[in-house]
């Protein structure tokens, strides 16, 4: 891929050309779209609404939805490193989105990188939670130290997490960002271990479960008993 999208207003034509709707896609149509999704670029989310009094009875159940945090490129963006995505071809990921459950998120673009962009990995076989002690580093494929930056993309996606009140995330696998199941041994040869990203890290860490899209069905689970 060619084109940089490393501004707010690349993202959201990114998310409009795979079919996601934003906030400002949103205000210049008329009318209630036909599918709608907060999608996280860097805007603070809408204050809610206040019901009129005496609109609704007293002893009303208002229901919450539970909202899942998911990985750009899981959505169809095309803001890997390399500039792919990971679509997740799965029905259940267009219910969520047509529901308004997902608030896509991709912990790089916001801390500044573009697509495409170097490859970085977690050095010394370490994982996510060690860079956020200070254990260890993010390094890129040619010595670069980028930790402070993938350190700050985790906060960015901690903090539309809580905006947004999710108590889950969908998260791609492999990634020092959004690894959940695995990450690579940080000597750029392929070689895979356990582990988490920092995002991922930091998000559990707040009491935020993450998912791997090879978990998709016990995540579907929660979201089916929860609500």
């Amino acid at each position: 891929m060619e084109a940089r999208i490393a501004c707010a207003a690349g993202y959201r034509a990114a998310l409009r050309s795979a079919g996601w709707r934003t906030r400002a896609s949103v205000s210049e149509e008329a009318g209630r779209p036909r599918r709608s999704v907060e999608a996280v670029t860097g805007e603070s989310p809408a204050a809610p609404r206040t019901a009129r009094s005496g609109s609704q009875p007293a002893n009303r159940r208002i229901h919450i939805m539970n909202k899942i945090l998911v990985s750009a490129c899981l959505a169809g963006l095309p803001v890997r490193y390399d500039g792919s995505s990971k679509t997740v071809e799965d029905a259940l990921l267009h219910t969520w989105r047509d529901e308004g459950r997902l608030v896509v998120v991709c912990p790089e673009l916001a801390a500044g990188f573009g697509t495409p962009r170097r490859p970085a990995e977690i050095r010394l076989h370490r994982g996510g939670g060690d860079v956020l002690a200070g254990a260890a580093s993010i390094w890129d494929d040619t010595g670069a130290d980028v930790t402070a930056r993938f350190i700050d993309g985790a906060h960015h996606a901690l903090r539309q997490a809580i905006a947004h009140g999710c108590r889950y995330a969908l998260l791609a696998d492999g990634s020092p960002s959004c690894g959940s199941g695995f990450i690579y041994d940080g000597t750029f040869s392929g070689n895979r271990r356990d582990g988490s990203g920092v995002a991922a890290a930091l998000l559990e860490q707040h009491g935020i479960r993450v998912f791997a899209p090879s978990k998709l069905k016990a995540l579907a689970s929660l979201i089916e008993r929860d609500g």
